[in-house]
């Protein structure tokens, strides 16, 4: 199933893209998005290429920009490799290194208690 929306995913922005109709940081069509995975914090990449936390659900890595909010970073930083859900929206963007960078902006953040 995340194999099947990220691949929806990447053909819509593939589409819009060679059709103008994606701008650098704004759509007028937002997904949300829920995933549950192993989040890590601190992440480096070639070029600073990356927003530095990472959600892992099976072989999929999306990352996570928590852009200057406080509260989540903190959050984020207490749950480094821990099993989370995360609620955010969704929105691609292109990349140097890697051709399209798959990032959620961060709205919620909790831990994920095993049962």
């Amino acid at each position: 199933m995340v194999r099947t929306f990220l691949s929806l995913v990447t053909l819509a922005f593939s589409f819009g893209v060679m059709h103008g109709a994606l701008a650098k940081d704004a759509s007028p069509d937002q997904i949300k998005v829920e995933i549950t995975g192993t989040l890590k914090f601190g992440v480096v990449a070639i070029g600073a290429e990356t927003t530095g936390v990472t959600i892992t659900s099976g072989k999929t890595t999306w990352e996570l920009d928590l852009g200057n909010n406080a509260e989540l970073k903190k959050k984020t930083e207490a749950l480094d490799g821990k099993r989370v859900e995360v609620a955010g929206m969704y929105a691609p963007r292109p990349g140097v290194e890697v051709k399209i960078r798959h990032i959620v902006k961060l709205t919620s953040v909790k831990e994920v208690v095993e049962k």
